[in-house]
């Protein structure tokens, strides 16, 4: 048997394997890194296991009894396979041996075990194939997890669980072992040496070839069938090579030869394992010595998340997705491309040749930096390009509106005049009826010139980038299951990959999709590392302090929500236009490109190819290279594991449910849970201050609703018009989400707590009953009971009820209130916040959740009761104060001194004005709150029970009986009353005799007393309070002139 051995040793710290005996007929390198020598040992390993494994699946012991009989009567020389397969698994079983302890000696990476470096290898784009056939070995989903061992983000720390879970490469192994131990015996027949080596998957009618002792020899069997796009393309491409052997001469040009300079990008030897993917110590010299063309354009067109802007295409009629890689194409060669440099096809060959390179050289230089061991990107992007610049020159190209597309496209068109004027006389007549633009004449000289174009552009691609075909299988290289060959250097001097044959709007989906499932791929790997914890916690997230597990993952499922949001937008946009293209491309005369013969061509073979491929996720789940993921959604909940629109991603799911502990959970009453709680929420310039005045501002009835019952006699406090709510009401169209919405409600909560605690900042307890109030209020906003109605607040009402609306089963109220509950705590804990920041210090019993059971009228009466009694008794003192030594002046009735008069004006007065308010409130008391939500009391009694005596003036002073008539009746004092009432003594008159009449005076609460005054068409809520001291002023003023006519008049 031919054997090829490999030494692994490190020399100078670079980690080095040379084959000592190499086999003939083969291109591996003589000296490969070691991790070069990892990987292609890896994927040489799961390939033969794979062949071996089916070789075998008749010889083993079926676990139903039927088919055991059933395959016991089939089998042939079972023992001599199984016996082969052994031999193989003990030989594999030595090497991975040894490759162990060399990565174990010489890993620097203690957190990279050999578990999780497999792991991470084989999920890669192409490989995923191969080892989940190889999981095949064992059934059930969490069984074939279990294959992969500790990758040490499964919770496995300790060397003691490391070796006993092993790794995928072990656990395989010893699966297919025990396998063989119930292989099948043949009796009666002798044993045959181990000499044959496995046939094809499932089949034993095909020869076999000799084992290799490294490694089994790839079998030939049948390469894996190409998708059916492929298979298109590969027979579009097939009748344009037969037709071009009819084609003028003159059209193939004679290409350049670009010696000394290809080959120029290559992998240096680092100076350890470590830095085989350090750009720096690998790629960076070597990328010195390339040409710096378009080095400054399109820097970013090639980076991974990079936005695809959206295009009106006026040929498809659609809106296609112009890939950025095509956007930013290095095409400056073209520049250059005038008529009086090209004289025949050679001239115009070797333009298109320095553009390819360019743009070739140009993707590597782009990539290679952030891609130093995924090279096999630069192929990906190649690939692409070159299909795009094949459309350029065909006169295809869809991303031709702007001016520099479209001088480029009259520079070809002049190029290919000239051409077609060289042609012989047969094959002018061919093409006569092309001009201007000459589309068959380019098609045909693309076709004939595409080799050549393809080599130019992979002249500088590196080894280590490896171009996936299924088209051919070149010698000394193995299959990964997913491609029939991998090719290094991009297949430099092969022939190119057929993409240039399908059509830009299917080409481009499919490399929208790859890219997206890179993207896919790049969130998983943050999900791995910002949700580990929180995923190790459980659905509860209790032992999760303050939230900070689980927080990086709530931001990480956030971000995947949002990127899957945008992304599903554009796949929607795209399943339109594949529908129009797909299925009306005879009908639809916006679709100019469904009339053009190289298109109706591919569709026509497409549809007898990929007969069920009739929408966009089908055409996707066939054609694009993401086998990881699906476009197809099977699942009306979208909960397939592998749907590329899932969300959250698999695994995931608890982890971003997980409700996290809230900062605001908690109470910011000292200084280390404020900083935690508080450090996100910030003032804002939309509530700026408080200018109201609760004693002195007039409590009204403007804009309260007048359905769906009789609100006559509610009248909103101040406060409440001043409430913080612009940062919600003037965001409302930014608002999307519930999570928004949540953030400017505490937004709104931590401005209202700082500014009543800077208006009321000498008294504590005035500040936090405000604080109170207001919190009542914005729970009455939520739950949609607020008793207000204006335009924003209406608006708002309407986004709340979408946003806030649950599965259906409950009313709208109900999901509301149910919200509010679940998050009141954290909005008063929000107002604390910016109750502290304004100098307010928290007891424990702030902390407290204030109740808001209470109807928001019965509050407003409460909080009218609480200042109208404090205010009183305010005004009272004074009266005390100042008129303690006054007396009353009989004579001129006068009160001496004038203080003590002022002092009971101000008293008179604001009794006066709270007559009317406080009829109106009880007349909306008695009217809807007496017998039903009071407990049958008057309003007296009522709020002497709920304001802890800071409403007792109502039941002492103002109770049915005195009605207010006196005002100075509540004073205590006879002798202070007396003074205030000081009236000058004047000589009696006889009175006047009139006729007694009995005259009934209604009862106040017969009827609603009248509304105070109000302007016929009310003006809208102003955008900051304005000044009432301008009309208090103004307004005694102007009676005062009045009054002084009249007296002037009287005394003429």
């Amino acid at each position: 048997l031919s054997k090829q051995e490999w030494k692994c040793q490190k020399i100078n710290g670079v980690d080095q394997c040379k084959l000592t005996k190499p086999v003939a007929k083969t291109d591996d390198d003589k000296n490969i890194w070691f991790n070069e020598f990892f990987q292609r040992w890896l994927r040489n390993f799961v390939h033969d296991y794979n062949i071996l494994k089916g070789k075998i699946k008749a010889c083993i012991k079926n676990e139903n009894e039927k088919e055991k009989e059933k395959s016991h009567k089939c089998i042939k020389e079972c023992n001599n396979k199984c016996e082969c397969v052994k031999q193989w698994l003990d030989k594999k079983s030595t090497e991975w041996d040894e490759i162990k302890k060399h990565y174990e000696k010489h890993s620097n990476d203690d957190k990279e075990t050999i578990a999780y470096r497999i792991k991470s290898y084989f999920e890669q784009l192409y490989f995923d194939s191969d080892y989940k056939k190889a999981q095949d070995v064992v059934e059930g989903e969490e069984e074939q997890k279990k294959l992969w061992g500790c990758t040490d983000r499964d919770g496995c720390e300790s060397k003691e669980e490391r070796e006993k879970h092993h790794d995928f490469i072990t656990n395989l192994i010893s699966e297919l072992r025990t396998k063989i131990e119930s292989c099948n015996n043949e009796p009666d027949k002798p044993q045959k040496p181990c000499v044959e080596p496995p046939n094809t998957l499932d089949d034993d009618d095909t020869p076999d070839e000799p084992l290799d002792d490294y490694y089994i020899q790839q079998p030939k069997i049948c390469p894996p069938p190409m998708t059916c796009v492929e298979i298109v393309a590969e027979k579009l491409r097939k009748e344009a090579e037969e037709n071009a052997k009819t084609y003028d001469t003159s059209l193939k040009g004679k290409a350049t030869i670009f010696n000394g300079i290809c080959n120029k990008v290559k992998k240096e030897n680092g100076t350890s394992q470590e830095d085989l993917c350090k750009f720096d110590k690998t790629y960076k010299n070597s990328l010195n010595n390339m040409d710096k063309q378009c080095e400054l354009k399109g820097m970013d067109r090639l980076m991974l998340g990079k936005t695809w802007n959206s295009k009106y295409i006026s040929k498809v009629g659609k809106v296609l997705y112009i890939p950025p890689r095509r956007q930013y194409m290095c095409l400056d060669d073209f520049n250059t491309l005038w008529r009086s440099n090209i004289n025949h096809s050679t001239d115009l060959l070797k333009k298109i040749q320095e553009a390819a390179k360019s743009e070739g050289d140009d993707i590597i230089r782009k990539l290679l930096e952030q891609n130093s061991c995924d090279e096999h990107r630069i192929c990906d992007a190649m690939k692409y390009s070159f299909a795009d610049l094949g459309d350029i020159i065909r006169g295809r190209d869809l991303f031709n509106q702007n001016r520099k597309q479209k001088g480029l496209q009259k520079r070809l068109e002049y190029a290919f005049v000239i051409i077609y004027n060289k042609l012989d006389k047969d094959n002018l007549n061919k093409y006569k009826n092309g001009f201007p633009h000459y589309y068959k004449l380019r098609s045909d000289w693309w076709d004939a010139n595409r080799k050549d174009i393809w080599k130019a552009m992979t002249c500088n691609a590196p080894k280590d980038a490896k171009l996936n075909k299924r088209n051919e299988e070149p010698e000394g290289t193995s299959t990964n299951g997913s491609f029939v060959s991998t090719l290094d250097n991009c297949g430099y001097e092969k022939d190119p990959p057929d993409y240039d044959y399908i059509p830009q709007p299917f080409r481009w989906m499919q490399e929208w999709s790859e890219y997206y499932c890179k993207l896919l791929n790049e969130e998983i790997k943050k999900f791995e590392t910002q949700c580990e914890d929180c995923k190790n916690n459980g659905v509860s997230c209790k032992d999760d302090d303050n939230g900070e597990k689980c927080e990086k993952c709530k931001k990480q499922c956030k971000n995947h929500e949002n990127l899957i949001d945008k992304w599903k937008l554009e796949f929607n946009k795209y399943k339109e236009t594949y529908d129009e293209l797909y299925n009306n491309n005879n009908n639809n005369n916006k679709a100019k490109i469904s009339s053009e013969e190289y298109f109706k061509k591919f569709l026509e073979k497409l549809k007898a190819e990929c007969k069920e491929e009739n929408t966009a996720d089908k055409y996707l789940d066939k054609a694009s290279h993401c086998k990881k993921y699906k476009f197809t959604n099977n699942s009306d909940s979208n909960n397939n594991d592998n749907y590329a629109f899932k969300n959250p991603p698999k695994g995931y799911e608890q982890a971003c449910k997980c409700d996290a502990p809230d900062p605001l959970d908690n109470c910011p009453k000292d200084s280390a849970t404020y900083e935690k709680a508080c450090n996100t929420l910030l003032p804002t310039k939309l509530c700026e201050s408080k200018t109201f005045n609760n004693d002195d501002d007039s409590w009204d009835t403007s804009f309260v609703q007048t359905s769906p019952r009789d609100n006559t006699g509610v009248l909103v406090p101040p406060r409440r018009r001043q409430i913080c709510l612009k940062n919600i009401t003037t965001k409302l169209r930014s608002i999307e989400k519930i999570d928004d919405f949540k953030a400017e409600l505490m937004t709104s909560a931590y401005n209202e707590g700082k500014l009543l605690c800077e208006l009321y900042k000498k008294d504590r307890d005035v500040t936090l009953q405000a604080m109170k109030y207001s919190f009542y209020d914005y729970g009455d906003i939520v739950k949609g009971t607020d008793l207000i109605s204006t335009a924003p607040l209406d608006k708002l009402k309407t986004k709340l009820n979408v946003l806030l609306k649950g599965d259906g089963t409950n009313e709208i109220k109900e999901d509301r209130g149910k919200w509010w509950t679940e998050n009141r705590t954290r909005v008063w804990h929000a107002m604390l916040c910016g109750y502290k920041a304004a100098g307010g210090k928290i007891e424990e019993r702030d902390c407290s959740l204030p109740d808001d059971n209470t109807h928001q009228f019965l509050r407003w009466f409460r909080e009218w009761s609480e200042h109208f009694c404090a205010k009183r008794q305010k005004l009272f003192n004074e009266v005390k104060r100042e008129c303690a030594s006054a007396q009353c002046i009989i004579e001129y009735g006068t009160i001496d001194p004038p203080v003590c008069e002022e002092a009971c004006t101000q008293y008179r007065d604001y009794i006066t004005r709270k007559i009317q308010e406080y009829r109106l409130l009880n007349y909306q008391y008695n009217t809807n709150f007496n017998e039903k939500k009071a407990e049958v009391k008057n309003a007296p009694e009522y709020f002497n029970d709920k304001c802890n005596d800071k409403c007792n003036c109502l039941s002492k002073y103002i109770d049915i009986e005195k009605k207010w008539k006196n005002m100075y009746d509540s004073f205590d004092d006879n002798d202070l009353k007396n003074k205030c009432i000081c009236r000058q003594i004047k000589p009696k008159r006889p009175p006047k005799k009139v006729k007694p009449e009995e005259e009934h005076t209604p009862s106040e609460q017969d009827t609603p007393p009248p509304l105070p005054p109000k302007p016929d068409d009310l003006p809208p809520p102003a955008e900051e309070p304005f000044n009432r001291d301008i009309l208090e002023k103004t307004i005694p003023f102007g009676i005062a002139l009045a009054l002084g006519s009249i007296a002037f008049l009287f005394l003429k």
